[in-house]
């Protein structure tokens, strides 16, 4: 089997040279880069969202988008991923630069000789005709316990990864030609033609642009748009992975695309704003730009615009899976995207005499935009065909069936043709507009008038036109392909049925050339956002904004709503206007709900009555329904009813006297009551009252009941310690079975029997499990996001194998210690036995914990972390242990040959401190292991060890104090009193237990007082002092309680032990018949506990 740690290749990633590279030599190994880390989505599974195909079929009025933060929650990344990816990272000398949840990136920087080694690659220096790049050839290699974690890795390769897809039309030199001298259009007069509404100008909506070089000049914009005469959009520029907005002065270049996009884009839709997402034309800045866009929470864009792409054979899979991931997740946001389909007909540009198609308008994620040759004069179209110039050294439409990405079901009755491949695949473009130069699109450019053509105008052409769509539909239509491709829509679109794009041919319906067609924009938004005829109610999920009427009738969730609120208002006002409740109970019945918690909202609810009947409106009610708090102002109206034998309107008049008899203002005796003492279970008072009695029983039962399982449970708390003492007496009579069972009377525990040997034993066993637990653990201390939680990881099976275990093998092996140490073991072997201590008590547990946790590893029981390896575990467990050992030389030394003078007494302090001292050593040997760890041990690791070792802390003080009480106390006391008979004749005895009963009475008042609860801070201190009280007084009343019940444990165990109860020998009550008192009383009160129920 694999190590765990193993690498495996990264499935998809695979690279190689671009045609025509040529290798140069390595890359400088110091070079510092950064590469983006994609990571899965938190929701299950890798494929496309259900949703995006479920929402694709809906109706625009029907589609409810998440917002981004929803979005976040329930398909971002999951912080543990990327926590893992961070981990990843600083063990390969990598630094984190930033991270996102929504994008699931996380961006790692460092020297490519570090990358290099991170993912085993070779990464060199290529010579292209478009530059140098840095590249690298074959797989990727990564952890195999990250192969599930990561998506895709992007910036280790930083080759030109697309190209532009405009044309220019250019003069006899070369140059770009004046639009004077051709026959082209602004980009308003192609809106023109296609009848986008003239009304519609986007107001509201943003388009996001992404750019992969150049930059745009603002005098250029106003220039433009002056021209045009409609005013300048607001165009902002975002840098994305170092990108900005840099102009190179060349139209030839990059410049062109930028001016063509933002100035087609804003001429189409005016009053949208405008975000140019400037990114490096690599993989990892387009999909880095595309995800910006996409969760950009600032620009909000509603549709994005992509005029950059490249041959599908020219992308890793993982880029091209990444980048349709991303457009998913656009989908379900309600962004659309919209991608040239590119210029170079049927080849795409390669030169293998086959068929291929550009991505990513190949994703079927995407609206992918073909082009034509348009002809027309104003709103008339004229003739309108396939561009296709390839004959003539120019550029065509692209187009074809992807071999990536399969058949969309919205696609299937499209006729889509095999790929060359023979596979099933996506059909590419979806729509068209005017592309061809010869009838391009007249803009300006660095200081130049010029026409520019390509599918690069589609794109921000159909973008400007979704986002009028979207201002006339009220929201973002969001995923438009399945729509476009049902028949209402498509026939929206002019069919262009004439030409080729050198490999596929035009024709009626889909076609691989121009898609459905160019689009009629008044028609297509008719089709799409019908005029708004039902008013819905805002803030209502899943019907937001107006609802909008196809031609079949729908019931929507404003129709719902409107009608229930007439209803509501239809039955009010009639029962409002009746002067007594007729209303057949077949009838809708009005009802009176009261809820909440307590007294209080009891309180509250009389308010409500009360004002109710006031205004005459409490008798309009058919019936109440209580829930908790509102059960107790229920019930108690219903039994004044009941027992005064009185009508609701009679109550009524009684809750609001002033209303109906104005110069009767006396408040009723009944409610009254319930002001001053606000007791709704007894309404009647009085010695002849059935409620006082009733409730008086009630009382004294559930009190008694209660009394009696709480002293029993105390009871026998307070005689585990003796117990716990009378264990070393029974185990050392092990080797007495032959003198029959007398012994577990025997009075006395022996010294240096063989007590010590059962104890260090059964004490190294329940380590051990500890221990164990704790390595099983490891696997579920950072689980993956939405995993189920092994149940070994639960807090019940903490506390149960892990912290008991651990906690009864520091009192065990306390006792077994401190015996071997007073009576069995030479001075000289002092130093070498306490380091065993440690060795064998910490390190070889440590060894089998790993053990057991690769074992369950095998089987499958751990999540995708399973802790730290065993080769940091182990070592770091070895020597911490020895360290952890030498804390008990000091100890070991003070008590080497010391003979304990009272056996029963000697033991007490023993199992009392020892416990609470091993555990000591227990916290700081585990300190010590974690420090030697370093790095290694995350965060979360050592959160988790931190906890329980706050848990064995606070087993320790519970324990020190719990013997202290039964063994100590009574002792003390003992002293305290003959000192009080000597000297002052029990004066202090009796006023320290009369002044603990007075704090304990005026404790009750002063917090049952509105004197107290809130400090007040500039309050004298005489008002401060009932607050203080009321704060002290519960401490010193469970002092008390607890000295008295010291005292009363011990009597009980001087009865069951034989002998008269003396203060000053509370400490040797002690044998088989106490230790089997302590279980029949903790039996007992589990007993009652489970079986009594005080409420029935």
């Amino acid at each position: 089997m694999a190590k765990k740690d193993s690498k495996i290749e990264m499935p998809n990633s695979e690279r190689a040279p671009l045609p025509g590279a040529v290798r140069i030599g390595p890359c400088d190994p110091h070079e510092v880069i950064d590469v983006t880390i994609v990571v899965r989505r938190r929701s299950k599974g890798s494929g496309r969202f259900p949703r995006i195909e479920e929402l694709g079929r809906r109706p625009v009025a029907e589609r409810r988008h998440l917002t981004r933060e929803e979005f976040a929650q329930a398909h971002g990344a999951l912080a543990e991923d990327l926590a893992r990816i961070r981990t990843f990272a600083e063990t390969k000398g990598l630094r984190v630069k930033s991270e996102s949840v929504p994008r699931r990136s996380i961006v790692l920087t460092g020297p490519v000789s570090a990358f290099c080694r991170a993912f085993e690659v070779e990464l060199s220096l290529y010579r292209h005709p478009r530059g140098e790049y840095r590249g690298r050839t074959g797989h990727l290699r990564i952890p195999r316990d990250l192969a599930e974690v990561i998506e895709g890795v992007f910036g280790l390769d930083n080759r030109p990864q697309s190209t532009p897809h405009f044309r220019l039309k250019k003069d006899a030199s070369g140059g770009l030609q004046p639009h004077i001298a051709t026959t082209s259009y602004t980009p308003t007069q192609v809106a023109q033609a296609y009848d986008f509404p003239a009304s519609g100008q986007g107001a509201g909506q943003c388009i996001g642009i992404l750019e992969l070089g150049g930059g745009y000049n603002t005098d250029d914009l106003n220039a433009f748009f002056a021209s045009l005469g409609i005013s300048v959009p607001q165009v902002s520029a975002v840098s994305v992975d170092g990108g900005m907005n840099a102009p190179t002065g060349d139209p030839n270049q990059a410049d062109g695309e930028v001016a063509l996009d933002i100035e087609v884009a804003g001429s189409v839709a005016p009053g949208a704003s405008i975000a140019v997402y400037f990114a490096p034309n690599t993989d990892q800045g387009f999909l880095d730009a595309l995800t910006t866009a996409i969760h950009d929470t600032t620009n909000n864009p509603s549709v994005i615009s992509i005029s950059w792409g490249g041959p599908e054979n020219e992308w890793t899979q993982q880029a091209m899976m990444a980048f349709d991931a991303a457009c998913q997740d656009a989908a379900t946001l309600g962004v659309t995207v919209c991608a040239a389909s590119g210029d170079n007909g049927a080849s795409d540009g390669v030169n293998d005499g086959q068929f291929h198609v550009d991505f990513p308008s190949s994703s079927p994620s995407i609206l992918a935009c073909g082009g034509t040759v348009l002809h027309a004069t104003g709103k008339q179209i004229n003739d309108e065909e396939t561009w296709n110039d390839l004959g003539t050294g120019g550029g065509a439409t692209g187009g074809g069936v992807s071999q990536v990405f399969d058949l969309p079901t919205w696609q299937q009755t499209a006729g889509v043709p095999q790929a060359p491949n023979g596979m099933l695949g996506r059909g590419v473009p979806d729509v068209a507009g005017d592309a061809d130069p010869n009838s391009g699109y007249q803009i300006i450019v660095d200081g130049q008038q010029g026409v520019v053509g390509g599918t690069s105008a589609v794109a921000p052409l159909w973008a400007g036109l979704i986002a009028v769509i979207n201002q006339h539909a009220a929201r973002a239509v969001g995923h438009l392909n399945p729509l476009l491709y049902t028949a209402p829509v498509e026939a929206t679109f002019h069919d262009i049925t004439v030409g080729n794009n050198g490999g596929y041919q035009a024709g009626p319906g889909w076609d691989a050339c121009t898609g459905l067609g160019t689009p009629d924009g008044n028609a297509l938004i008719a089709a799409l956002a019908p005029p708004q005829t039902t008013s819905a109610s805002e803030g209502i999920p899943g019907d937001q904004g107006k609802t909008l009427s196809l031609n079949v009738p729908r019931i929507t969730v404003g129709h719902v709503l409107h009608s229930e609120l007439q209803q509501i208002r239809s039955s009010r006002l009639e029962r409002l206007e009746a002067k007594e409740n007729t209303r057949d109970p077949a009838d809708s019945l009005i009802g009176l709900a009261f809820s909440g918690g307590g007294i209080r909202s009891a309180t509250f609810n009389l308010g409500i009555l009360q004002g109710l009947a006031q205004l005459g409106l409490l008798r309009k009610f058919d019936y109440l329904s209580t829930v908790s708090g509102g059960g107790y102002i229920g019930s108690w109206l219903m039994a004044w009813m009941h027992h005064q034998n009185i009508g609701i309107k009679e109550v009524e008049k009684k809750l609001a006297p002033a209303a109906y008899e104005p110069q009767n203002v006396t408040e009723a005796s009944e409610v009254r009551f319930l002001r001053n003492y606000s007791n709704y279970l007894t309404p009647r008072t009085g010695l002849l009252s059935a409620d006082f009695w009733a409730f008086l029983a009630s009382y004294l039962r559930n009190t008694l009941l209660n009394l009696i399982i709480l002293l029993l449970a105390l009871l026998s708390l307070l005689l585990l310690p003796r117990s716990i003492v009378y264990l070393p007496h029974f185990l050392d009579r092990f080797d007495d079975w032959g003198y029959g069972l007398a012994w577990l009377t025997a009075k006395t525990p022996t010294e240096s029997g063989f007590a010590q040997y059962w104890a260090l034993v059964v004490g190294l066993t329940f380590g051990l499990f500890g221990v164990v637990g704790m390595g099983l653990n490891l696997c579920w201390v950072n689980p993956p996001k939405g995993s189920k939680i092994h149940w070994i990881a639960r807090p019940w099976a903490i506390q149960a194998l892990i912290l008991a275990p651990l906690f009864l093998s520091a009192a065990l092996f306390s006792y077994a210690l401190d015996q071997i140490f007073r009576y069995d073991l030479p001075p000289d072997y002092l130093l070498f036995s306490s380091m065993a201590i440690g060795l064998v008590a910490y390190g070889s547990f440590w060894t089998i914990a790993c053990v057991a946790r690769w074992l369950a590893w095998l089987q499958g029981w751990c999540s995708g972390d399973s802790g730290p390896a065993a080769s940091v575990i182990l070592p770091t467990a070895i020597l911490a242990g020895a360290l952890g050992g030498l804390l008990f030389l000091p100890y070991a030394s003070s008590v080497n040959g010391q003979v304990t003078p009272h056996t029963v007494i000697g033991v007490w302090k023993v199992v009392t401190f020892g416990a609470p001292g091993l555990v000591v050593f227990m916290l700081v040997t585990g300190a010590l292991h974690i420090g030697l760890m370093g790095r290694q041990f995350l965060d979360a690791y050592r959160e988790w060890w931190a906890r329980l070792g706050g848990w064995l802390a606070a087993y320790a003080c519970g324990w020190v104090l719990l013997f202290v009480l039964v063994a100590y106390m009574p002792t003390w006391l003992n002293a305290l009193v003959v000192q009080e008979a000597a000297q002052h004749h029990y004066r202090f005895t009796v006023s320290g237990v009369l002044l603990w009963a007075a704090s304990t009475a005026y404790g009750v008042l002063f917090g049952r007082s509105p004197a107290t609860g809130l400090p007040i801070p500039d309050a004298p201190l005489k008002k401060k002092m009932p607050d203080w009280a009321a704060r002290v007084t519960p401490y010193i009343f469970i002092v008390g309680l607890l000295v008295g019940l010291s005292v009363l444990s011990a009597w009980v165990a001087a009865e069951f032990y034989g002998e008269p109860f003396k203060f000053s020998a509370a400490s040797d009550y002690v044998d088989f018949k106490v230790a089997c008192v302590w279980i029949g009383f903790a039996g007992a009160a589990l007993v009652l506990s489970w079986r009594v129920d005080i409420n029935a």
